[in-house]
C-alpha cells in the first residue's frame, strides 16, 4: 500500500580571467574623485561593490548564479539541515555557524562576508569575531556585525554593531572592512570603514568599544573623516599592544590606505597612514604618513612588538599589472611616526586571483610569535597555472627576512586564496589557513577551508588538512562585478600553546547563502584521542576524571567521549541511538580512519544481561566497519563493546543491543489534531504477524475532557480498512451498533467511557498484514486513537510488528503524540521514525518540512532519546539497514525526516512529533520492533 493510504506499510523500492587589469575606467556616474583612476582590484571588496552598483565602474561581471538562494534554515551552531557532514580529521571539531542573522536585517540582507577574529591574550577562551552583515544585491554591506565566544570558540553570541548604520539606528549608509581587537584589560574593539554619503563618496573610519565582554558597546568614535572627495580611506586594519609591561601597553593603532586625486579626478597616489589611541579609543592622534603622498600602496598589517614599537607590513605596487612588492616599516614610537626606511620582504611578479571569488588579491597576512619575537608573513602568487601560498620569516624585528617558501600543496588549476597565518607564542607552532577548490566537482566553483602547520618554526610543513566539514558552492554568495563575495580576508586565531585549539573563521554557503562559520582544531595534525580531545575541549584537562577524559559524557547522550571520538561525533551535541548495524550473523559499527589508538578493544556478549564474555572481532567489512561472527545462538543475546585509549581507563559503551528478544508491542495510543480535510485526519495503522489477532480499537474525542484536554473532536467516527475478520468496519458511537462494550474496555485495561458518549470503538479480529484505521469527524478537534491486544481468539504466535499514525502536526496540544507499550522480560531493539518531507514522494499534501522526534519513557516521562535529522545520527547506516530488512519505505537521502534506532526495556513509551520552529504539516510516526 502507498503511504497516502496506509503509510505504515509501504516500501518503494562566468568565467573571470585569472588576471584582469582595469586602466582608468569610469562611466557617466563617476566614482569619488580619489578613486577615478584607481585599478578596481586595488580597492577593498566592500567599497568596490558599492561603487560598481551605482555604475561607477564599467567592468567584467560574473555570470548570474544558477542557484536559488535558500531561506535561512539553520539554528546557531548546527550543521546543514539534513546533510550529513563529511568526516574531517580527528583533530578538527565540528564546524559552527556563528549565530542567526540579526533581526534588524531584512530578508534581502542575509549574506555575510569578510570575517576577522581576535583572541584575548590574557584569557584565551575569549574570542571576538567581526564580519560584514547583509551584503546587498546592489553592492556593499548593510552594516557590520560581531560574534563573541567565551568558551574558546565552541559557541558564539552574535549581533550587529549598534548604532553604526541606518539598519539599526546609526547615521552611516553602509559599513565594510571590519577588524576586531581585545586589549590586556579585556576591552573589546571593532573598527570599520563607513559610508558617510549614500554614494560612498565620503567615508569615515570609526571604532566601538565594549568593556563588559561584548554585552554593550559605545556609540561609534571617529578615527578619521575624509575631508573631501579627493581622498578616500580604504582597507583599514587595527592592532592592539597586548604585551604586558610594554611602554605603550594597550595602545590601539589603526592603519589605512589613502587614495588621493586632484580636483579633476586624476589619481595622485595611494599613500599609507596611521592613527593611535591611548585612551581605549575615545580620542585619536592626527593621522601620520607611513608611506608619503604620491606612492602607490595598499593592505596594511600592523603589529606591536614586545618593546612597544610597531611594525607594519604592506603592499607597494610596482607596475600597472598585478605585480607588487611586499614591504615593511618599523616605528620605534609605537606608530606615532615612521622614520625608518622600508624593508623589502619579497617581489611578487604575478598575483593569484581566484577566477570565481572576489578574493584578497593584494592582501597579505602577518603575525608575531609574542614571546620570541619571530614575525611571519604569508600571501599567494601565481605560478604554472596554480596558486602558491608563500611564507617568509624575520627574526630581527623585520630588518631582514627569509627567502619565501611554499606551504600549500599546489596543482595546475587549483586555487588557494585568502591565506591567514597565526603562531604559538614561542613561535614553534605556525599555522596557515586558506580557502581551496581542490574538492570542487568542476575544480572551480566549490570550496573548502584548509590548513597546514609547522612545528619547527616554519622550516617544514605538514600535509594540507581540510578543516571545513562542507564543500560549498561560492555561487550562492552575493555576486559582485569582480566575483562572488566571500571576503578579501578570513580570520584565524592561533592557540598560545600547542595544547590550545586554534580557531578559524570564514564565510561559506552551507546554509544556502554566505554565513560566517568557525571551527576549532588542534594545530598539530594528530589522529589520536588526545588530538581529538584538544580540538574539542578548552582547556583540555589532565585529570583522568575530568569531563574531557575518555569516560566523560558532557552532552549526556550515553556515548562517552571515547565513543564520540570513534564514531566521529560532536561531544557537545546529543547523538542518541544505536550505532550497531545488524545483518545476517554479523554486527558492525561505524569506524573512521585514523582513530586507531586503542589499548583495549573488546566486544562482549551476554545471555542474561549481567554476565559478559569477550568475543574477538572477526574483521572489517568494505565500509571499514568491525564485524562479529559466530555469536552464540542463545536468545535473547546482549552485545556491547568496551574500549580504552592509551593510558586511559576502560570505558564500557552504553550502546548495548539485544538480539532475539521476545518482548512485544501490546498497545498503541496516538493523539493529534483532526481537521476537516483528508490530510488532516488521524490515521493509525497496524501490521500483524502470524494472525489472527484480537484487538480493541477506539477513536476518542469527548472522552478526553476529564483529562483536561481542550478543543476535543466532538463526535469521532472510526473506520477500518480492510474489513477485520470479525466485527464491523466502522463505528460512530461506541455504545451503539455493536461497536464494543464496557466489558471489552475492562478486559484490556482501557479507561472507561460514559455509556452515552459520542466516542467510537470496535472490538475487531485483525488478519495477518496491515490494517488502517481512520478517525474523522464532522468538525475539527483533538482526538485519541487507541489499539489494545486481547488474548481471546488470538493465534498462539500472533503479534504486532509495526504501529504507525499519520496526522496533522501543529503546536501545543496539536503535536502528534504516539504512545506504545512493550511487554516482556528483555530489551527489544526498535526503530522509531517521524516522517515529514519523504511523504511528498507519496503525494501526501502539505507534509511537515522538518519534524523533530522525542521519545519518553513512563509517566510523567523521562527523555530516552531524540533526533532532528536522521542522517545526522550516529545510527544513520543502521537505520537505513534496519528499515530495508523490515520492509519500511526508504527515507530520502539526507532528508530532514527524524528517526531513532534504540534498544528499549519493557515498559510504556511516548513518541512526540513536532515541527522545528513551530512549523505545521502532515507527519507520520512509526514504531517497528526488530527481529535481530
Amino acid at each position: 500500500m502507498r503511504p497516502d493510504r496506509c503509510p505504515h506499510l509501504s516500501r518503494l523500492p562566468l568565467h573571470l580571467l585569472a588576471i584582469i587589469t582595469f586602466p582608468a575606467l569610469w562611466v557617466a556616474a563617476a566614482p569619488p574623485l580619489a578613486l577615478r583612476e584607481v585599478d578596481p582590484d586595488r580597492i577593498s571588496g566592500g567599497v568596490f561593490a558599492a561603487l560598481s552598483a551605482d555604475g561607477h565602474f564599467d567592468s567584467i561581471t560574473t555570470a548570474p548564479s544558477a542557484h536559488t538562494v535558500a531561506a535561512e534554515a539553520l539554528p546557531p551552531g548546527s550543521p546543514t539541515k539534513g546533510t550529513p557532514p563529511d568526516v574531517t580529521a580527528p583533530w578538527v571539531a565540528a564546524n559552527t555557524r556563528l549565530g542567526d542573522d540579526p533581526a534588524d536585517l531584512s530578508n534581502t540582507q542575509r549574506h555575510q562576508a569578510e570575517p576577522h577574529v581576535f583572541r584575548s591574550r590574557t584569557n584565551p577562551a575569549v574570542l571576538l569575531a567581526t564580519f560584514q552583515e547583509g551584503r546587498l544585491s546592489d553592492g556593499g554591506a548593510a552594516s557590520c556585525g560581531y560574534a563573541v565566544s567565551h568558551n574558546g570558540g565552541r559557541t558564539w553570541r552574535r549581533d550587529l554593531i549598534p548604532a553604526l548604520t541606518r539598519v539599526n539606528g546609526g547615521t552611516y549608509f553602509r559599513a565594510t572592512d571590519p577588524v576586531a581587537a581585545i586589549d590586556l584589560d579585556g576591552n573589546m574593539f571593532l573598527n570599520t570603514l563607513n559610508a558617510r554619503t549614500s554614494d560612498f563618496g565620503l567615508a569615515d573610519l570609526t571604532i566601538v568599544r565594549s568593556s563588559d565582554g561584548g554585552e554593550t558597546w559605545t556609540t561609534p568614535r571617529l578615527i578619521y573623516a575624509a575631508p573631501s572627495a579627493q581622498i578616500f580611506p580604504d582597507k583599514n586594519w587595527m592592532a592592539v599592544n597586548d604585551h604586558p609591561g610594554a611602554s605603550s601597553a594597550n595602545r590601539l593603532l589603526v592603519t589605512f590606505t589613502g587614495f588621493t586625486s586632484n580636483a579633476q579626478g586624476q589619481s595622485t597616489g595611494a599613500d599609507l597612514r596611521s592613527s593611535f589611541s591611548d585612551d581605549q579609543g575615545e580620542t585619536w592622534s592626527p593621522p601620520v604618513f607611513i608611506q608619503p603622498l604620491g606612492t602607490s600602496n595598499q593592505a596594511t598589517q600592523p603589529l606591536f612588538l614586545a618593546d612597544g614599537s610597531a611594525l607594519v607590513v604592506y603592499i607597494a605596487f610596482t607596475t600597472s599589472t598585478q605585480a607588487f612588492r611586499i614591504e615593511c616599516k618599523r616605528s620605534p614610537s609605537g606608530g606615532a611616526s615612521w622614520p625608518s626606511p622600508a624593508t623589502v620582504i619579497h617581489e611578487v611578479f604575478s598575483a593569484w586571483d581566484d577566477p570565481v571569488a572576489r578574493d584578497g588579491v593584494f592582501l597579505v597576512s602577518a603575525t608575531l610569535a609574542k614571546s620570541n619575537g619571530t614575525l611571519f608573513v604569508t600571501w599567494t602568487e601565481a605560478q604554472s597555472g596554480s596558486s602558491r601560498v608563500r611564507l617568509s620569516r624575520s627574526f630581527d624585528n623585520g630588518a631582514t627576512w627569509s627567502a619565501p617558501i611554499q606551504v600549500n600543496e599546489s596543482a595546475t588549476g587549483r586555487s588557494a586564496f585568502n591565506p591567514t597565518v597565526g603562531a604559538s607564542e614561542d613561535g614553534q607552532t605556525v599555522t596557515v589557513t586558506w580557502m581551496d577548490n581542490r574538492n570542487a566537482p568542476d575544480l572551480r566553483n566549490w570550496v573548502d577551508m584548509y590548513a597546514t602547520t609547522s612545528t619547527d618554526g616554519g622550516l617544514s610543513w605538514s600535509a594540507d588538512s581540510r578543516i571545513s566539514d562542507r564543500t560549498t558552492d561560492m555561487r550562492r554568495a552575493q555576486s559582485t562585478p569582480r566575483g562572488y563575495m566571500l571576503g578579501d580576508y578570513f580570520g584565524f586565531a592561533a592557540g598560545r600553546t600547542p595544547a590550545e585549539p586554534s580557531v578559524a573563521v570564514w564565510v561559506d554557503t552551507r546554509a544556502g547563502e554566505a554565513d560566517p562559520v568557525a571551527t576549532r582544531f588542534h594545530p598539530i595534525p594528530n589522529s589520536s584521542y588526545e588530538g581529538w580531545r584538544q580540538a574539542h575541549f578548552m582547556p583540555a584537562g589532565n585529570d583522568a576524571n575530568d569531563l574531557s577524559g575518555p569516560q566523560g559524557d558532557v552532552d549526556r547522550d550515553g556515548f562517552a567521549n571515547v565513543f564520540e571520538y570513534l564514531y566521529a561525533l560532536d561531544p557537545f551535541v546529543a547523538d542518541r541511538g544505536d550505532a550497531f548495524t545488524i545483518s545476517a550473523s554479523a554486527i558492525a559499527e561505524p569506524r573512521f580512519a585514523g582513530r586507531t589508538d586503542l589499548s583495549t578493544d573488546v566486544w562482549e556478549h551476554s545471555t542474561d544481561g549481567a554476565t559478559w564474555t569477550p568475543v574477538s572481532p572477526a574483521g572489517r567489512n568494505p565500509a571499514g566497519e568491525i564485524q562479529l561472527t559466530d555469536l552464540p545462538s542463545a536468545r535473547p543475546l546482549w552485545v556491547r563493546r568496551h574500549v580504552a585509549v592509551a593510558g586511559g581507563p576502560d570505558v564500557i559503551g552504553a550502546n548495548t543491543t539485544t538480539l532475539g528478544s521476545d518482548t512485544r508491542l501490546v498497545n498503541l495510543s496516538s493523539r493529534a489534531f483532526v481537521g476537516s480535510t483528508a490530510e488532516a485526519q488521524l490515521i493509525p495503522g497496524f501490521v500483524v504477524g502470524d494472525g489472527p489477532l484480537d484487538t480493541l480499537i477506539r477513536g476518542i474525542g469527548p472522552g478526553l475532557i476529564p483529562f483536561n484536554v481542550n478543543g476535543v473532536l466532538s463526535d469521532p467516527t472510526l473506520t477500518l480498512s480492510p474489513a477485520p475478520l470479525s466485527a464491523l468496519t466502522s463505528n460512530d458511537n461506541w455504545g451503539r451498533d455493536g461497536g464494543a462494550t464496557a466489558e471489552d474496555f475492562n478486559a484490556v485495561g482501557a479507561f472507561a467511557l460514559p455509556a452515552d458518549s459520542l466516542d467510537a470503538a470496535l472490538s475487531a479480529t485483525l488478519d495477518s498484514g496491515s490494517t488502517t484505521a481512520v478517525v474523522s469527524g464532522p468538525n475539527s478537534g483533538v482526538a485519541l486513537a487507541e489499539l489494545y491486544l486481547s488474548d481471546t481468539g488470538s493465534g498462539a504466535t500472533a503479534r504486532l510488528l509495526n504501529l504507525s499514525t499519520r496526522a496533522l502536526v501543529s503546536t501545543g496540544e496539536r503535536v502528534l503524540v504516539g504512545g506504545f507499550i512493550l511487554e516482556g522480560n528483555s530489551p527489544r531493539r526498535c526503530l522509531v521514525r517521524a516522517v515529514g518531507p519523504t511523504l511528498a514522494d507519496f503525494d501526501v499534501g502539505g507534509p511537515l518540512a522538518d519534524p523533530t522526534l522525542q521519545l519518553f519513557r513512563g509517566s510523567p516521562g523521562e527523555l530516552v532519546a531524540e533526533n532532528d535529522d536522521w542522517s545526522l545520527s550516529p545510527s544513520a547506516t543502521a537505520i537505513a539497514t534496519a528499515a530495508d530488512r523490515i520492509g519500511a519505505f526508504d527515507l530520502r537521502i539526507a532528508s530532514t525526516d527524524a528517526a531513532l534506532l534504540v534498544t528499549l526495556e519493557p515498559g510504556s513509551y511516548t513518541a512526540v512529533v513536532s515541527g522545528v520552529d513551530g512549523a505545521e504539516g502532515v507527519a507520520l510516526v512509526e514504531v517497528y520492533v526488530l527481529d535481530d
